[in-house]
């Protein structure tokens, strides 16, 4: 340590002229010795007289203090080094580690799900209209839904749905899905017939939670639009889905119904469950209906069918 450090570079005018004060019991500057010194309930400190330097303690009036400074004099050479103060000290030191962690943690979730509201935010705006239909309109991914909803404040919504997906591998999923979840701001009640599209190319990326935003309005016939994106949880983790090609999984549907009421801002629906019915392979019906097995059309048909061991008409 420089000399001068003890008189923050100024020896001249601070309390070490020489810059030779000793070190404390922990080293360092006047700073270290007040921590210690506090920490075992006393002021401590050099100080100088004829010409000496001077190690003076003394135990401070507060009852906290006389109870450390108590505790330190029964055992001064294991006080906060191996007793149970050092052990009670470093519990606490753990504990609020542990909660900063989980500060960080919750903080981390609220951004990933704010990150999902934000998004569908932005995608209802009129600026991203545009956008907004060709999600509906050219998904993966279509849902004609009975979805029903009702609240004052918080409102809570229902849905069970046909749904078809297209597969990365050219075959469609047929089956029904079903969803609980709330959504605020939300004054009245509604029944509607809801039409979506989406972008999954696997029921498995339907299955799960959504965070999004809706609009509706009903004057005994009612209206509605949302825009949603799909996530996983668990625990306090959230993960974006995405699906085969890595696009994030977004949800844009358009109701209309019966209702009265008004509800806009965040919706988020819970535990979406899958049940597939059956699979198609729309080649097979592209393929065979509108031709004959012996025309020559028809021929290539049976020789693409072939290939994919499908049994042939």
């Amino acid at each position: 340590m420089n000399a001068y450090s003890h008189a923050h570079n100024s020896p001249l005018t601070k309390s070490d002229p020489t810059g030779l004060r000793p070190d404390g019991p922990v080293g360092g500057n006047s700073y270290n010795d007040e921590r210690w010194a506090s920490d075992r309930g006393m002021t401590a400190g050099y100080t100088k007289k004829s010409g000496k330097w001077v190690w003076k303690q003394t135990p401070k009036k507060d009852s906290a203090s006389q109870k450390k400074y108590s505790n330190y004099r029964a055992n001064t050479a294991h006080y906060m080094i191996d007793d149970k103060h050092a052990r009670k000290y470093a519990a606490g030191v753990a504990a609020q580690a542990k909660k900063a962690e989980r500060e960080r943690a919750r903080a981390a979730k609220t951004e990933k799900r704010e990150m999902g509201i934000k998004e569908a935010l932005s995608a209802i705006t009129f600026g991203n209209m545009k956008k907004l239909w060709k999600g509906y309109n050219s998904g993966d991914s279509m849902g004609r839904c009975l979805s029903g909803s009702a609240g004052i404040g918080v409102g809570g919504t229902a849905q069970i749905c046909l749904v078809t997906t297209k597969r990365s591998d050219g075959k469609t999923n047929y089956g029904l899905s079903f969803n609980y979840g709330a959504e605020t701001i939300s004054v009245g009640a509604g029944l509607q017939y809801e039409m979506y599209g989406s972008n999954p190319t696997d029921f498995d990326q339907l299955r799960g939670d959504n965070t999004g935003a809706n609009a509706s309005l009903g004057v005994g016939v009612s209206v509605s639009g949302s825009h949603e994106c799909a996530v996983n949880r668990t625990g306090d983790k959230v993960d974006v889905v995405l699906n085969s090609r890595g696009e994030p999984v977004t949800t844009t549907s358009l109701a209309a119904g019966a209702g009265i009421g008004f509800e806009a801002g965040v919706q988020s629906s819970y535990g979406t469950r899958m049940g597939q019915m059956f699979t198609w392979w729309s080649s097979l019906l592209r393929c065979v209906a509108p031709r004959g097995p012996r025309t020559s059309g028809g021929k290539a048909c049976m020789k693409f069918l072939s290939r994919r061991a499908l049994p042939t008409p």
